[in-house]
């Protein structure tokens, strides 16, 4: 019988020295929620207020106001959710359960170290329609300054005149 008694003594010790962690665990699970809440209806919110949705219609990524805002709460999810992948390693690590937030931790670094590249593409992006819109500008000034449409008629037989009277 005595061993049975310290058989319970031990668990319960064990779970006493576990407790301060548990907790911890379980303050995070809730600061992750309340944190994920906010930044989920903080992006809702700010993109409509910003009117994105015109914009998503306009840029063809919607047909209907509806769509529009569907896509801006499918916006404020992913946001939800990328705060919880954030604290998940963390939450994890508390529960000491670290082989399993490590994967996490990896691929946040990996994402993370990834994001420089993605500014620069957009960066490229950029310049890359300014350097386009400007080629195209000349070339077209050009064509006009010499009379590229008459001399094309001449050597093709066709009429410069384009169906305006």
């Amino acid at each position: 019988m005595d061993n049975v008694g310290n058989s319970v003594q031990n668990g319960f010790n064990s779970f006493v020295d576990y407790l301060p962690q548990l907790l911890l665990g379980i303050v995070l699970i809730i600061v992750a929620w309340i944190v994920a809440t906010l930044v989920g209806k903080a992006v809702s919110k700010g993109l409509k207020a910003i009117g994105i949705g015109k914009y998503f219609q306009k840029w063809g990524a919607t047909k209907t106001e509806e769509q529009s805002h569907a896509l801006i709460d499918t916006l404020s999810k992913v946001a939800y959710y990328l705060v919880w992948v954030l604290f998940l390693p963390g939450i994890f690590s508390t529960f000491g359960l670290d082989s399993i937030g490590q994967p996490i931790m990896n691929m946040i670094d990996t994402v993370l170290a990834f994001i420089p590249n993605i500014i620069a593409a957009g960066i490229v992006l950029v310049l890359g329609l300014f350097a386009a819109k400007l080629v195209k500008n000349l070339v077209y000034n050009v064509a006009i300054a010499a009379n590229i449409d008459k001399h094309l008629a001449k050597l093709t037989g066709g009429d410069t005149n384009d169906g305006r009277s």
